[in-house]
């Protein structure tokens, strides 16, 4: 995006086609590309999408550890379990040895299961079901 902010002269985008135009021989597609209109990415731009990517990122990695710590919390058994597991690595905690933990692993999809953190999403099922002598009636 930051490459896409700054602006390329004209002259020299045309020296570059007529380069490849004498190298490779004109095609349609050179044509095409002059002829589309350029969008011109400001700072703002690019400030509104870094804030959102920040905001997104970190609202989601909250959410997750927060109801994680919660499901630990109330649940003893795992709680030792993913101790101990973290415990083995003695304090180094780089990619690598986090990727060899399948307990926290499985701990944090159990989490994403639990506690979606896009919950706003909503689904309505397209026509009633039935189930046996049964009938679910949906929104």
């Amino acid at each position: 995006m930051i490459n896409a902010n700054k602006k390329q002269d004209s002259e020299e985008q045309e020296n570059d086609s007529i380069n490849n135009e004498a190298i490779y021989g004109q095609s349609d597609e050179t044509e095409i590309a002059f002829n589309k209109s350029k969008v011109e990415i400001t700072e703002d731009d690019i400030l509104a999408t870094s804030f959102l990517f920040f905001v997104a990122g970190f609202e989601t990695t909250a959410s997750l550890l927060s109801f994680l710590f919660y499901s630990l919390a109330l649940d003893q058994k795992c709680q030792q379990k993913l101790y101990e597991e973290v415990v083995t690595f003695k304090g180094k905690f780089d990619y690598e040895s986090i990727a060899q933990m399948p307990y926290l692993n499985a701990c944090i999809a159990e989490t994403l299961r639990l506690y979606n953190p896009l919950s706003a999403i909503g689904r309505i099922a397209s026509q009633d079901y039935v189930l046996g002598i049964y009938q679910l009636n949906y929104f």
